[in-house]
């Protein structure tokens, strides 16, 4: 999706039009709106809902007037160490997601071949839990009591994870019946290997 500015228009009326696209656009012809916002990006989200809202009095103000009632859910993976390295060998080899079928979904780079690196694996889950302990405090901050949903709940049993959000959302569970992942795990040999010798080297 690409809106483009019109001559002489404010930063403000530029973002409104994207914000009414965006949620035209995403919620497919429902009443439903859901937006996915990671840790790194959130704080110039909020910066640009502020230029919308100057007025408004928190991030959660700014972002129920931008989108309405709002439910906030926070999906975390509880294994860091798992995340980090998933996250490194995804760097590395440019392939971030894999189809059910085992075709490429999302391809950054050319194929590398991955390469162990205990420093940045340490990096990455430090990193990682910094996200957690940013969100918690942001939560707390807001006032807010999200759903709280695990990658590891989510990957061991999508439908029952999906059926329990819906519940949650007041919307029909029955919905998520039938539904089927679009993408696999990318957790592989490799990872477990590079995780006991992370492991081993750590004195973990």
């Amino acid at each position: 999706m690409q809106v483009q500015p019109a001559s002489g228009e404010a930063p403000s009326a530029l973002l409104s039009r994207i914000l009414d696209a965006a949620i035209r656009i995403g919620r497919g012809g429902t009443l439903v709106f859901g937006v996915r916002q990671q840790r790194k990006s959130f704080p110039f989200f909020c910066q640009q809902l502020a230029i919308l809202h100057p007025d408004a009095v928190s991030d959660r103000d700014r972002i129920e007037r931008s989108f309405g009632p709002t439910r906030f859910i926070h999906l975390t993976r509880g294994d860091k160490l798992a995340q980090a390295v998933s996250l490194l060998k995804a760097e590395q080899s440019g392939l971030w997601h894999v189809g059910a079928d085992g075709s490429e979904v999302e391809r950054t780079a050319s194929a590398q071949p991955p390469r162990y690196d205990g420093t940045a694996i340490r990096q990455w889950s430090e990193t990682l839990a910094g996200y957690d302990t940013a969100w918690t405090g942001w939560f707390g901050a807001e006032g807010i009591t999200p759903i709280r949903l695990t990658y590891e709940d989510l990957s061991a049993a999508p439908v029952a994870t999906l059926r329990g959000l819906l519940d949650d959302l007041g919307l029909d569970p029955a919905a998520a019946d039938g539904v089927t992942p679009g993408l696999r795990r990318m957790s592989d040999d490799l990872s477990q290997k590079w995780i006991r010798r992370y492991l081993a080297e750590e004195g973990s």
